[in-house]
């Protein structure tokens, strides 16, 4: 997994600058590779998810492993925030209920930019949202939001980002014994 620091005792991110650099690239490329940045002790890490796993359990264990890898080196000792941003299907409910069928397979499904962050210190979450419209030859065009959503984690959680962290300090544990 390509790790790169790109600073010393960083500042935190904040979801916002994240959000827009997402969007931005977005734009200009018509897409994104799915991306996990880390803010850590010693520096922050982008980490590009070149083949993301298919299906949810998959994911889970992916990010978990990545989490592993990063503490198992010993460079960070500790994390201040972690971010995950990607694209995404997602089904939006009618009549108030959601459909019964996965986002993939919802034939009214809408295409999405994600970008989700861990505060570890202030234990928050916080996920955006951004529909991802196209025009006819499939170029993305803008981006709508469609979402916002804070919460403590205790309440509301995003569990890809909660396993990156329980990867972490289970690697942190591993190296240290």
């Amino acid at each position: 997994m390509p790790r790169h620091p790109e600073q010393e005792s960083p500042p935190a991110l904040t979801l916002e600058r994240v959000a827009a650099i997402a969007r931005k690239e977005t734009l200009e490329k018509g897409g994104l590779t799915p991306t996990v940045i880390v803010v850590a002790d010693k520096g922050v890490v982008t980490m590009p998810v070149i083949d993301l796993p298919a299906t949810p359990t998959s994911r889970l264990e992916w990010m978990f492993a990545a989490g592993h890898a990063l503490a198992s080196d010993g460079s960070f000792a500790s994390i201040r925030q972690v971010f995950f941003v990607s694209e995404a299907w997602m089904s939006v409910a009618r009549d108030g209920k959601r459909p019964p069928i996965q986002p993939s397979k919802d034939p009214e499904r809408i295409e999405v930019l994600t970008i989700a962050q861990l505060d570890v210190v202030s234990q928050t979450s916080e996920l955006l949202i951004y529909e991802m419209v196209r025009n006819f030859q499939g170029q993305v065009t803008r981006l709508v939001e469609r979402g916002n959503s804070r919460a403590e984690q205790h309440e509301v959680g995003n569990p890809l980002l909660s396993s990156f962290l329980a990867g972490f300090v289970a690697g942190n544990r591993a190296r240290l014994n």
